[in-house]
């Protein structure tokens, strides 16, 4: 295992391309380039997987990278559905499950540090899998918009539900792992 402290920025800087990556998938969007968002929003994945390994293989775990890593990986989803579901790519109660599940778990984090509340936020497996879906069906829902690829809608749906019911269970087992931080937020009034 590599200790290369001369690398420990590289996962730092993986994660924040995810957040220029977002920004430049949506600028595509409204410019109708729709294959160059397709490649874009699938770089911006990659990087979803590869900050963290990168960060355990070089040892450089950092406060400021397990803070940066999930704000960008928020700054995706959240921006991706939001965009998506607005212009009717895809279903608007969908859009609004994933964004309102990942403004919630915002929310609580930030809540936690405003009332310092020692939280220890370890993404779930869950979570995990569900951001998989979620990251999976965008780039469907891409690749059928950029291309000629006829996917039968019945297929589309039944991929909307799979994420609809996969971030509403996250959502679930996030409130029944972190309950206690009710109690304590509860106690600080």
């Amino acid at each position: 295992m590599c200790k290369c402290k001369s690398l420990s920025f590289v996962p730092n800087f993986i994660s924040l391309s995810r957040i220029f990556l977002t920004a430049a998938f949506v600028f595509y969007i409204f410019k109708e380039k729709i294959d160059i968002a397709f490649i874009v929003f699938v770089v911006a994945a990659i990087t979803d997987f590869l900050d963290g390994r990168v960060a355990r293989y070089f040892k450089a775990e950092s406060v400021f990278g397990s803070i940066l890593d999930p704000l960008a990986d928020k700054c995706l989803m959240i921006t991706s559905y939001f965009v998506l579901g607005s212009i009717g790519i895809i279903p608007p109660l969908l859009s609004a499950i994933v964004i309102f599940r990942d403004f919630a778990i915002l929310l609580v984090v930030c809540l936690c540090r405003f009332l310092s509340i020692h939280l220890k936020f370890k993404p779930l497996f869950s979570s995990k899998i569900n951001t998989t879906i979620q990251l999976i069906y965008v780039i469907i829902i891409l690749a059928c918009w950029s291309s000629s690829i006829d996917v039968p809608s019945i297929m589309l749906h039944g991929c909307a539900l799979v994420v609809g019911a996969s971030t509403i269970f996250s959502a679930v087992e996030y409130i029944r792992n972190y309950y206690w931080i009710k109690n304590a937020i509860c106690t600080r009034k």
